[in-house]
């Protein structure tokens, strides 16, 4: 039925925005360990100016946006 259908396409995408979420999360992940593995063992023991700082991964994010969208409009 339609309302079957309906559902099971939101529930595909629905998966895939938590996993464009994960991926997010993780690249995040992976950049605190590299500031953080860096500072420990830079002989200058110096920090880069641009550590902490937010990075664009420049990640084309479609069903994450998709689902912004749709709860701004309510």
């Amino acid at each position: 039925t339609l309302t079957a259908d309906s559902g099971f396409t939101i529930h595909k995408q629905e998966y895939a925005c938590n996993n464009e979420n994960r991926l997010l999360t993780l690249a995040q992940q992976i950049i605190n360990h590299y500031e953080g593995i860096n500072v420990e063992y830079r002989t200058d023991e110096g920090c880069p100016v641009f550590f902490g700082e937010l990075i664009n991964t420049d990640f084309k994010l479609y069903f994450s946006d998709l689902f912004n969208n749709i709860k701004q409009k309510r």
